[in-house]
């Protein structure tokens, strides 16, 4: 019953986020040549997409992983985690301005609002993906939190893409913005989301609080930073961009290492195990049953040959 519940609501929360999402794209007094240009455009976001989707493969198969969590993450990054992002940084937006003046949040609103809106709405849509599955090791939350967090990038480089009418300025603003989210990508999303939900299991069933909530607060702290206008990323030679995306990436790999330590850990626990396991056990209580079944036989045939 609980199974059903779920996926009711995982195909409500995907019907949704389908129908605004796709409304989203929609272009305002466009004709077919800036879809089909735009469309150019969006294209070479494949450019990461598919070494990522092949980087998943190669680490699925080496951890062992089933990729459905991957694929049904994925689905709930692109279509329910954008929509009900987009929301929460309304209201945080509406919510800091009671605070600061109008000059000062138009300036400071993507730090303030994207890091802790979109950081737990990826990792809840993460989780619903696991919880579809009942899956919960460590690896299993490592790949639904790379597929939350690259499906919301995906969608999320696609609307920056997206030209405000036809004019000759809006379609040749399309392929630097490509250019410009194509030089961030490298660490992202995607990297953000996973090291949370490592973060998540360290502190839920890893036994791992200190560590885990440094994975959970640290890609919060990353993404706020690069938001910020302190960073500086649009000044020519700013060294802030390299920076962020070298801390982010270094964070993510101390996160996948200690996922794959973890994993490494417990075969050697089931290696190491004695060979007289449970097939042993087994073996011995169907002998003591058989045993105490003859047992039986034979004090039931002493009775018989008593009355007798």
């Amino acid at each position: 019953m609980k199974k059903k519940i779920l996926c009711t609501i995982f195909l409500f929360l995907f019907a949704y986020g389908f129908e605004k999402t796709i409304l989203g794209m929609e272009l305002n007094r466009a004709d077919y040549i800036t879809y089909l240009i735009t469309l150019a455009g969006i294209s070479l976001y494949l450019l990461y997409l598919i070494p990522f989707i092949l980087g998943v493969k190669y680490l699925s198969a080496k951890l062992d992983i089933s990729r459905k969590v991957f694929v049904v993450a994925f689905i709930c990054g692109v279509f329910i985690a954008p929509v009900f992002s987009s929301y929460a940084n309304e209201l945080l937006d509406k919510l800091w301005s009671h605070f600061m003046s109008a000059k000062s949040l138009e300036k400071w609103s993507d730090a303030l609002t994207a890091p802790f809106s979109e950081e737990i709405i990826k990792a809840i849509a993460a989780l619903f993906a696991l919880s579809l599955f009942k899956l919960n090791t460590g690896k299993d939350y490592l790949l639904a939190g790379l597929g939350s967090g690259i499906g919301f990038q995906f969608i999320e480089d696609i609307y920056y893409v997206l030209p405000n009418g036809s004019s000759m300025k809006a379609l040749g603003n399309i392929f630097p913005q490509v250019l410009d989210r194509l030089s961030g990508s490298l660490g992202s999303h995607w990297t953000y989301t996973a090291t949370v939900l490592v973060g998540l299991y360290l502190i839920i069933k890893g036994g791992k609080k200190l560590k885990g909530t440094v994975f959970m607060l640290a890609p919060v702290a990353l993404h706020f930073a690069w938001n910020s206008p302190l960073s500086g990323s649009e000044e020519e030679y700013s060294l802030s961009g390299p920076i962020l995306t070298t801390l982010t990436l270094g964070l993510f790999i101390m996160a996948l290492t200690e996922i794959i330590h973890m994993e490494k850990k417990t075969k050697e626990t089931v290696d190491i195990a004695p060979p007289s396991s449970a097939l042993d056990y087994r073996f011995a209580d169907t002998a003591e049953d058989e045993q105490d079944r003859c047992s039986a036989v034979e004090i039931q045939a002493v009775h018989v040959r008593e009355k007798i």
